[in-house]
């Protein structure tokens, strides 16, 4: 049976779950509201941030007095449950390369290294081997599928790949 979730919609709400991203997530929806408070009210809300720094009751108070609101875990679980709505997928990925920025990064390397790797060669049978063999380990040793180890196995099948297009070459080109 097939199932009536959008595509990567599980994906999304687990990382959406995750607690620092919920953390990122929550005080960027509280940020939102104050920035679109009108320039005096922002003035003044600004200055009663600044004197209620260390008292968090008191910088709560400010924000129900200018009807700033935090959305809380269950606001979050929303965004997580319809994550194709309003720009809530937006939201989510922000929320987590705020929160995990090398993890964002390695993630966009090997994406990046991966892409590479179908526009050097001719040659992408390591590539698909190594993406199968990095998401079938991670299955296997960890407790959950990573993307990340998969884009791992197909950035270092690439380099095969390369390699066996270089051997190819030189057998080719050996009169040179």
């Amino acid at each position: 049976m097939a199932d009536d979730k959008p595509f990567l919609s599980g994906w999304l709400k687990r990382i959406a779950l995750d607690p620092q991203t919920a953390t990122r997530i929550r005080a960027k929806d509280m940020l939102s509201q104050i920035n679109d408070l009108d320039e005096p009210y922002r003035a003044a809300y600004n200055l009663g941030a600044e004197n209620f720094k260390a008292n968090n009751k008191d910088l709560s108070m400010l924000n129900n007095a200018y009807g700033i609101t935090d959305m809380g875990a269950g606001g979050v679980a929303n965004l997580a449950n319809d994550p194709w709505k309003n720009g809530n997928a937006g939201k989510i990925l922000t929320g987590y390369a705020s929160a995990h920025p090398l993890k964002t990064a390695a993630g966009l390397g090997l994406g990046a290294m991966n892409i590479g790797g179908l526009t050097d060669n001719d040659y992408y049978g390591g590539q698909l081997a190594g993406l199968i063999a990095g998401g079938f380990g991670s299955k296997i040793l960890g407790s959950q599928f990573s993307p990340m180890a998969m884009m791992a196995g197909g950035a270092l099948g690439s380099l095969f790949d390369k390699l066996r297009q270089k051997q190819a070459d030189s057998r080719q080109n050996s009169y040179r």
